[in-house]
């Protein structure tokens, strides 16, 4: 039965303060690689994942806000679950489910934290159907209510939960419209008073809308859920990467008032920032990495490249300015149906808006944004040697990372009214000398 826990973090990784000099590969360390298969996307709601150790945090306190034994909780980036209000009252949700493998309780665990305790640890959904995925967020000019947005794969359609005071009553639950014959799945939602935004893909490769497969749909509606004045539409821009992206391949930053923006992409493709000043209604594109092989580009060889690993965070700053973080891979390419992973290279890069795109084989190179001042995060150096991996370079050929991310994964990022910003990540342990990573 897996726990979910909020961490009451002490220490969190200060971007504007790192400083700490980043451990090397053994020599050999750089050239150990492990075949991939290529795998169709958007991915299997069902599979389960291989968990990351977590690092980069000291805890001070953990607290268990709910259980669940369905075990995967995003395909790649980390969704928006736990929300602190101004009044310091805290929602969190997450996929609960107790009965595999099929899981027919399946749906929204949910918790609420008053100022003083924590509720009971839920034993039930919160919609009346099958759901999975939820994104949550507070709803309301100041943050009097909350709204939950999940997926159901029986039918593919999106089911909003909303309940106004927050914390209690009854949940009031609906279904967002949708295009006949689609498939909105794995929603992301964000709000700025009553205007709720979502992001989802479509779960069949098949559906083909402006020449995008499996299409990214942008929603919105500025009366609290109430309708929708945009409906499933691909934002501008988008439509130019036709064979599309998967799910959970996206992430919102925090809105500011009219200004919201979010990332997409993967590794066989760019990275893109698309924001919006005016709630939405408009968007500008820009490129934060540029794939020098879109999709693997299987027409010709392919050499080594560094690439973003699908797992992604963004947010404003005061100013409005976003800032991107994501994890980074090195990868060789070598057919349709394989590719080879550089397992040992890490890092975590970071984007500011304004900075120039990341282009080229190179353009990622972890060594490169080092130098750069632009790689904000990689695996710690426990043993305190200087070198990271040794026991792997000696023999041992497997090493947990969370599915498809790098060694360095699934970021998080706050920025407070400093503008300070704040990193948590998952990432890869190496282990003591003489111990094997298993």
């Amino acid at each position: 039965m897996k726990n979910f826990l909020l961490l009451s973090l002490t220490i969190a990784t200060s971007l504007s303060l790192m400083a700490q000099s980043r451990p090397q590969l053994p020599a050999n360390g750089r050239n150990i690689t492990e075949k991939k298969s290529v795998e169709s996307r958007p991915l299997l709601e069902y599979q389960s994942n291989q968990s990351s150790v977590n690092n980069g945090v000291k805890v001070l306190t953990d607290v268990p806000v709910g259980t669940t034994s369905y075990d995967l909780q995003t395909n790649d980036c980390v969704d928006s679950r736990c929300h602190l209000f101004p009044d310091g009252t805290i929602g969190t949700t997450w996929t609960f489910g107790t009965t595999p493998p099929n899981y027919p309780e399946r749906g929204t665990g949910y918790n609420y934290f008053d100022g003083t305790s924590w509720g009971p640890d839920p034993t039930a959904r919160i919609e009346n159907q099958k759901t999975g995925w939820p994104s949550y967020a507070a709803l309301g000019t100041n943050e009097e209510g909350e709204v939950v947005i999940a997926h159901n794969f029986a039918v593919y359609s999106l089911i909003m939960n909303i309940r106004v005071p927050k914390g209690t009553g009854a949940w009031t639950q609906s279904v967002l419209p949708k295009i006949t014959g689609t498939h909105p799945s794995w929603p992301r939602v964000c709000t700025s008073g009553n205007t709720i935004h979502v992001i989802c893909n479509d779960n069949d490769t098949n559906v083909v809308i402006n020449g995008m497969k499996s299409p990214l749909y942008y929603y919105r509606s500025t009366d609290g859920g109430t309708t929708w004045d945009i409906n499933q539409v691909i934002p501008a821009g988008l439509e130019t990467y036709t064979e599309g992206f998967g799910g959970d391949e996206y992430a919102w930053a925090k809105p500011q008032g009219n200004t919201i923006a979010f990332v997409v992409g993967d590794m066989p493709t760019d990275l893109v920032l698309m924001k919006s000043t005016d709630a939405g209604t408009t968007w500008t594109k820009t490129v934060i990495f540029q794939n020098p092989h879109p999709y693997f580009d299987y027409s010709a060889p392919n050499d080594t490249m560094y690439v973003t690993d699908g797992h992604y965070a963004v947010e404003l700053d005061p100013s409005g300015n976003a800032h991107v973080v994501f994890g980074i891979k090195r990868v060789l390419n070598v057919s349709s149906t394989s590719y080879s992973v550089f397992t040992l290279v890490n890092g975590m890069g970071i984007w500011n808006e304004g900075d120039p795109t990341y282009t080229g084989l190179n353009g990622l190179n972890v060594d490169n944004l080092d130098a750069q001042g632009k790689l904000v995060a990689w695996v710690q150096d426990h043993n305190g040697n200087g070198t990271i991996f040794e026991n792997f370079v000696n023999g041992t050929t497997v090493m947990a990372t969370f599915r498809y991310g790098a060694p360095v994964s699934q970021p998080q990022l706050s920025i407070d009214a400093n503008g300070d910003m704040y990193l948590v990540y998952t990432s890869t342990v190496e282990p003591p000398l003489g111990k094997k990573i298993l």
